[in-house]
């Protein structure tokens, strides 16, 4: 089991040479890696880099703004970060759930 940078190829091909296997036919993809993939194209679109960089470039209204385009993740996310922010909201909220 490999995760999935490219050098881990190379690594098969060499390791074949000394082995006698074919590297295509016995590599396992990480399928925590792939997961996390997943959800992240699911949670940012295709390009997460500019995401992130339109994310730190902002303050905290515009934040918001981005997520609540995502959709109704996008709004549990902003309503995750309003509990979180600050901790009577996170008591009040624990405390609600134990009701």
């Amino acid at each position: 089991m490999l995760d999935n940078a490219l050098n881990n190829d190379t690594t098969l091909v060499e390791l074949r040479k000394a082995m006698g296997f074919e590297p295509k036919a016995k590599r396992l993809r990480c399928i925590g890696h792939i997961l996390n993939l997943i959800a992240k194209a699911y949670l940012f679109g295709q390009d997460v880099s500019q995401f992130q960089r339109e994310y730190k470039d902002v303050g905290p209204p515009v934040r918001r703004q981005m997520w609540r385009k995502r959709g109704e993740l996008g709004k549990l996310h902003n309503l995750v970060a309003h509990v979180m922010a600050s901790g009577k909201r996170t008591d009040l909220f624990t405390a609600l759930q134990d009701t």
